[in-house]
C-alpha cells in the first residue's frame, strides 16, 4: 500500500529540486526576485482563471461535455454513510474486509492489492498523471469498461482512458506560487466538482464534492 506514497515522494523531490533551484535564483538579487516572482504568479493566477472562466461557463451550459457524466453524482448519496480509504501503510485486509456492505472510495495503489482480496470499493479515483501512469495496467485491468472510477482531466490528457469513465476538472494552479516560493500551504475545496476540483484538497475531497 505504500507504493504510491513512495511513487509521489520521488516525485515531489525532483520538482522540489527545479523549483528549489528556481527559488534560489530568484533570492540572489532584488531583480531576479522581483522577475521570477512576477513571472510565476502571473502564470500560474492566469492558468488559475482559465480553469475557473472554464467552470463558470460550464455552469451557464457552455462545454463542458468531458464533465458531463459528473452531473450524475450530484446529491446521489445525499445522507448517507461513506468510507475514504486511503492508502497508508496501517491499512489492512481485514478494514477492507469489514466495509464491504458500505459505499467506499478507494484511491491510487489500492488496485495493486485486489488480487489479494475479494474487496472491491464503491468507486475509484485518481488524479496525478504521473501514477496513473505507473498504475495503469492494473487500472486498465480493473477498469477498463467499468464508470465506478473519477479520473482527473489531466490523465486523459496524457493517456488513454476507458470511454466510460468519470473525468473531473483539476486545477493545479490555484496556490501554486505560495506553496513552492512561501512554503505556504492551504486547502480550498470546490462545492461544485463539475466546475472545478482544486489540486491539494486531495483526492478525497473530490468525491465528497460529488
Amino acid at each position: 500500500m505504500n507504493f504510491t506514497n513512495q511513487f509521489v515522494k520521488k516525485r515531489m523531490r525532483r520538482d522540489r529540486v527545479m523549483v528549489t533551484k528556481l527559488v534560489e535564483l530568484s533570492k540572489k538579487n532584488r531583480f531576479l526576485h522581483f522577475f521570477i516572482g512576477i513571472s510565476c504568479r502571473t502564470v500560474f493566477m492566469m492558468v488559475s482563471l482559465w480553469n475557473e472562466a472554464m467552470g463558470f461557463l460550464r455552469t451557464i451550459g457552455i462545454g463542458g461535455n468531458t464533465y458531463k457524466s459528473l452531473k450524475n453524482y450530484k446529491d446521489k448519496y445525499k445522507n448517507e454513510r461513506c468510507f475514504i480509504i486511503a492508502t497508508g501503510p496501517s491499512l489492512t485486509l481485514n478494514d477492507l474486509e469489514a466495509l464491504k456492505n458500505e459505499y467506499t472510495f478507494g484511491m491510487n495503489a489500492i488496485i495493486k492489492k485486489f488480487h489479494e482480496m475479494d474487496f472491491r470499493p464503491t468507486y475509484y479515483g485518481i488524479q496525478d498523471h504521473l501514477v496513473f501512469k505507473a498504475l495503469e495496467s492494473e487500472i486498465m485491468e480493473w477498469y477498463r469498461d467499468n464508470d465506478n472510477i473519477f479520473v482527473a482531466d489531466r490523465i486523459k490528457w496524457h493517456s488513454r482512458i476507458g470511454k466510460n469513465w468519470n473525468v473531473f476538472p483539476l486545477n493545479m494552479s490555484y496556490h501554486a506560487y505560495k506553496r513552492w516560493f512561501k512554503n505556504q500551504f492551504f486547502v480550498k475545496s470546490s462545492d461544485d466538482l463539475y466546475r472545478s476540483f482544486l489540486y491539494n484538497s486531495n483526492i478525497g475531497n473530490s468525491k465528497k464534492e460529488g
